[in-house]
């Protein structure tokens, strides 16, 4: 089973707005190794018999997962460089909560490709 980058990266710009056509290198390098380095997680933690069928659908919401990650990784990095809000006597801009949305999205995507991972993450609870 191979995740087609392309395919993360155009999904990527969907989530997250970005253009990525070139008009600032910097930020297209970033959203581009990110996607990469997502898709390369996303493909590590996939099921030996997902790998196996090679489905189409499969691939696709694991590709869907990887952008969904790279979203919020880039949201993320975002809210930690950036003001949360910029104000003056006459007006207060606020930003909206794109990390929260973006984790939304990712947990979402996550959910839907549950039965193709295999989870390191565990929850303990006393009973």
């Amino acid at each position: 089973m191979i995740i087609d980058i392309e395919n993360v990266t155009e999904k990527f710009k969907l989530y997250s707005g970005e253009e990525l056509d070139g008009t600032e290198p910097g930020r297209d390098g970033l959203c581009r190794e990110i996607c990469r380095e997502c898709a390369a997680e996303v493909t590590g933690r996939v099921r030996p018999e997902v790998m196996q069928r090679n489905d189409p659908d499969d691939i696709g919401a694991l590709e869907s997962l990887a952008a969904a990650e790279a979203f919020y990784q880039l949201a993320d990095l975002d809210q930690r460089t950036a003001p949360l809000a910029v104000s003056s006597r006459e007006m207060k801009i606020e930003l909206g909560d794109r990390l929260g949305a973006a984790g939304r999205l990712r947990d979402g995507k996550r959910l839907a490709c549950v039965r193709l991972l295999v989870e390191y993450e565990f929850y303990f609870r006393a009973i």
